[in-house]
């Protein structure tokens, strides 16, 4: 018969008894810092199953209703829209990494999954995890109970619970297992002692607080990201609406696995930094100490201490009005007690640290009360001629009282505001659940009438459909904020815009590749442009670093003499010296020549028209001023700063920093207050993020295709707040935000 858990445990923890006078008493007189001894395998366990059985007396509020929450899955799986999306790998890698990484004084190659943030998707491997994956989830799908975030819990670490005493059976069930403790037992010396109280060690250690299993099991979203929504209404009564909002908004935020995120009651500011200190409490989906009654917690609608009321404002306009001055009210008032919405922006911008370790976002949520009558003239019969008339006169019918919720958020950070209007309801809903038995006129007589003849409290059904009126039409605002892209570009508070050109307006890849071929060294070139350009790349980067006041035209000049060399053209006899050097001044010549891409134009006149334009490039000012006079005619431009004046290339961070310089005496703009756009990560997005600027990636030549990594954690490593794949869609998206 195999050995249970618990005797293997016993066995460790008697080790050296034989040798220690005097034997074990058969009396158990064990002091009472000593662990009981196991009996089962389920006893092993049954600490730990009756801390997580220990369910609060009052049930935890669930987020959705029953009817939003069974799709809260597939919810959470659709695909939304991402700017820093990808598409699946090629396993490709871009000639500009490429050469980057096999010039030996340049940073070294940094490998798929490095600076990916832990609650990031990992895709498993072929064999072992899906196995493991289905293991677990078997219990999980067992034992899962009740709704909400203490139910998940509780299902997962459950089923932690039920893999372990799985693991512990197949242990002690294991042959080499037995041997090893027949081995152990038989070990005489000394040092025994030192494993006596081996067995009650584990017992104690495999038997963690509630506290730390929650925070394995279930550790935060994110550590450095939050979402704080404010929240406004004249709801007075009724259950929370901070569960109902958390719900809708975590479902959106899944779609672009967005950060932690916290609901916070307008007048709950204060009172909740006089209790903990500076850091706001709000509600945070059920963690434990920010529960909160949610709308199918029990039949509310049952309790007679309360007075219940909407808040109904009469009128479309005035209550639609009403809420957008609440949330804008609510905005300016919180914003002024830290400084004003400029100091917040300011905050927003600036890079995480040990001192800054987490940036919020807050976001101002109105929900208001409307009430109004149905238009007659809906749905009228439109087959009876003016002229018929019934033969019995009909009287004219009331236009049915209804009630809608005004939604209106605003972000004053990044100039976003979106509205909506829910599914109207009959105002006699309301009425039925503002009911009170205990009022003078009792409850009403419809409601009487139908539990009178063994129906069912249309209470109970109201509060039903009230939840997901509500909860639709906040979905239908959460839905409209893209939060990948609002969350962290201050586009209100932005004055300039700095660009690279060549890769971001001008097609530089082509413009090389076109240029080398149509030279004398181009039939003994590469016929692939990647590996062209990866060839050219690494012959030109290090003459940028050996002569940094070169001029670029005489730069690329001296790249293809020194690939030329490697390809021994002269010393094979397939061309002259000079033919070589010929092809070489050539293609140096040409960069004013490189073609724009077909969207720079109406893109740059586009953004032109919302910040101040800066280009700082990599050329020297006869190739620059060409490319202004030729494929950018038509852009303007309000200052530019060039490499030849600078004395040194990108990426080195002189250039960055002049930059800076510049901006801010020219234009008196500063660091939060400038946006650098541009393709070339080595170039411009390395040294971004090392002084510290917010940037956006545009990923012109697909990389994200091409290298072995995710869009996502080149965002995290490269820290660029965006990534879009064309200049036009960059300036669609700022339209969008500030029209």
């Amino acid at each position: 018969m195999a050995r249970k858990a618990d005797d293997l445990l016993a066995d460790l923890d008697n080790l050296g008894v034989d040798e220690q006078p005097p034997p074990r008493s058969s009396t158990p007189s064990a002091p009472a810092s000593k662990p009981a001894p196991v009996s089962s395998d389920d006893d092993l366990f049954g600490d730990l199953q009756a801390q997580l059985a220990a369910r609060p007396s009052q049930q935890t509020s669930r987020p959705g209703t029953p009817r939003v929450a069974s799709s809260t899955t597939s919810a959470a799986t659709k695909t939304g829209y991402t700017p820093a999306s990808s598409g699946p790998p090629s396993g490709r890698t871009s000639s500009e990494d490429r050469a980057r990484r096999s010039v030996a004084s340049i940073g070294g190659e940094r490998r798929s999954g490095e600076g990916r943030e832990f609650h990031r998707a990992v895709t498993p491997g072929q064999d072992e995890e899906p196995v493991q994956q289905e293991k677990a989830a078997a219990p999980i799908a067992q034992t899962s109970g009740g709704g909400g975030w203490w139910g998940s819990l509780t299902s997962a670490a459950s089923a932690a619970v039920k893999q372990a005493e799985t693991l512990a059976k197949e242990i002690s069930g294991n042959e080499e297992a037995q041997r090893w403790a027949d081995q152990v037992r038989s070990i005489g010396g000394k040092n025994l002692s030192n494993l006596q109280h081996l067995g009650s060690d584990i017992t104690s250690r495999a038997l963690p607080s509630f506290t730390s299993l929650i925070q394995h099991i279930a550790p935060p979203i994110s550590a450095h990201e939050r979402l704080q929504i404010h929240a406004t209404h004249d709801v007075v009564g009724y259950p929370s609406l901070d569960p109902l909002i958390y719900g809708v908004f975590s479902r959106t935020m899944a779609q672009v696995e967005g950060g932690e995120l916290m609901v916070i009651q307008r007048g709950s500011e204060q009172r909740s930094r006089g209790r903990t200190g500076s850091e706001v409490q709000g509600y945070r989906g059920g963690v434990l100490g920010t529960n909160s009654s949610g709308w199918s917690d029990g039949p509310w609608w049952r309790d007679e201490g309360l007075q219940r009321s909407l808040g109904v404002i009469e009128g479309l306009t005035e209550g639609t009005r009403l809420a957008r001055v609440s949330a804008e009210a609510y905005a300016k008032e919180f914003f002024e007690r830290s400084g004003g919405v400029e100091a917040a922006a300011k905050r927003a911008s600036e890079v995480l640290s040990e001192s800054n370790p987490v940036r919020s976002s807050d976001i101002f949520l109105a929900i208001q009360a409307i009430g109004y009558k149905e238009d007659s003239a809906l749905f009228a019969d439109s087959a009876r001629g003016e002229d018929e008339k019934p033969a019995v006169a009909e009287p004219p019918a009331d236009a049915e009282p209804l009630i809608a919720f005004a939604i209106y958020l605003h972000d004053p950070l990044h100039s976003l505001s979106f509205s909506s209007l829910s599914q109207p309801f009959p105002r006699r809903w309301a009425d039925w659940l503002d009911a009170s038995a205990s009022d003078d006129n009792g409850l009403p007589d419809s409601i009487q009438e139908i539990i009178a003849a063994g129906g069912v409290d249309p209470r109970e059904w109201v509060a039903e459909w009230m939840e997901e009126v509500l909860s639709l039409g906040v979905g239908l605002v959460a839905q409209s904020v893209d939060f990948s892209m609002a969350t962290d570009i201050p586009w209100k508070q932005l004055k300039a815009l700095s660009f690279d050109i060549y890769g971001t307006l001008i097609d530089w890849n082509g413009g090389m590749a076109t240029s080398s071929r149509n030279t004398a060294v181009g039939p003994y070139l590469p016929k692939d442009n990647d590996v062209l350009l990866e060839r050219l790349y690494f012959h030109t980067t290090p003459v940028e670093r050996e002569f940094p006041t070169m001029k670029k035209s005489d730069i690329n000049a001296e790249g293809l003499r020194r690939y030329a060399a490697t390809l021994k053209l002269v010393a094979d006899g397939k061309l002259t010296q000079q033919q070589v050097e010929d092809a070489a001044i050539k293609h140096g010549g040409t960069i004013a020549s490189y073609p724009a891409f077909e969207d720079t134009i109406d893109a740059i006149q586009r953004l032109g028209t919302h910040f101040k334009l800066i280009p700082i490039s990599n050329v020297d000012h006869e190739s620059f001023n060409g490319t202004l006079s030729g494929p950018l005619n038509g852009c303007k431009f309000d200052a530019w700063y060039i490499a030849e004046d600078i004395g040194s290339y990108k990426p080195d961070l002189k250039n960055f920093h002049y930059l800076l310089d510049h901006v801010k005496s020219e234009f008196g703009a500063e660091k939060g207050e400038l946006l650098h756009v541009a393709q070339s990560i080595f170039h411009d997005q390395e040294p971004a993020r090392e002084v510290g600027m917010q940037s956006v990636w545009v990923d012109r030549y697909g990389i994200v295709e091409k290298w072995d990594r995710s869009a996502e954690d080149m965002q995290a490593e490269y820290k660029f707040k965006l990534r879009v794949q064309s200049l036009g869609e960059l300036a669609d998206i700022v339209e969008e935000v500030l029209w």
